[in-house]
């Protein structure tokens, strides 16, 4: 009986020792995982800015309309690549990957919520351009139905959270 009462101390102390090695190393990998979050978000603070200089671009008449951005350009995809959109294609691709990561499972959206606010007057003010672009998005191809996707799901996202919260 003895033998038996050392031998199960045994095991309990080795299994406690694997499960706080474990533990250490679940811990470290969540500290990484925030490291490189701060780094995608640390992006936020240049997305902002030039998310409220697209609107005010926008508001100003300093952008061409989507027609008129088409009929210059010929397709989406030429357009969306166009020097008069680049403010916008830098906010839109930085919300279009953050969507794609939280809706595949690598980000936590509560925690995005938590951290940055979504650009709701420029999800407004880049709609004729974001609808232009992908309807038309090429010659061949015609309409490129998932243009903006992911962006489109994680303001879906923000908009429920906000409605259950009472943040509306």
């Amino acid at each position: 009986v003895p033998v038996a009462i050392v031998t199960f101390i045994v095991a309990v102390y080795s299994s406690w020792e694997t499960f706080t090695s474990a533990s250490k190393t679940f811990q470290l990998s969540r500290v990484s995982a925030l490291s490189e979050s701060r780094k995608l978000f640390g992006d936020y603070e240049g997305v902002g800015k030039t998310a409220i200089k697209f609107n005010q671009s926008v508001k100003n008449n300093l952008i061409p309309s989507a027609s008129v951005l088409l009929e210059k350009y010929k397709t989406g995809e030429q357009m969306y690549h166009s020097e008069e959109l680049k403010d916008f294609r830098h906010v839109k691709d930085y919300f279009e990957q953050i969507g794609a990561f939280v809706k595949l499972g690598y980000l936590d959206f509560d925690l995005f919520f938590c951290v940055v606010t979504f650009p709701d007057s420029f999800w407004v003010s880049s709609e004729p351009y974001r609808k232009c672009i992908g309807k038309n998005w090429s010659t061949e191809k015609g309409e490129l139905k998932d243009f903006d996707s992911n962006m489109g799901y994680l303001y879906n996202l923000y908009k429920e959270k906000r409605i259950k919260e009472n943040l509306e």
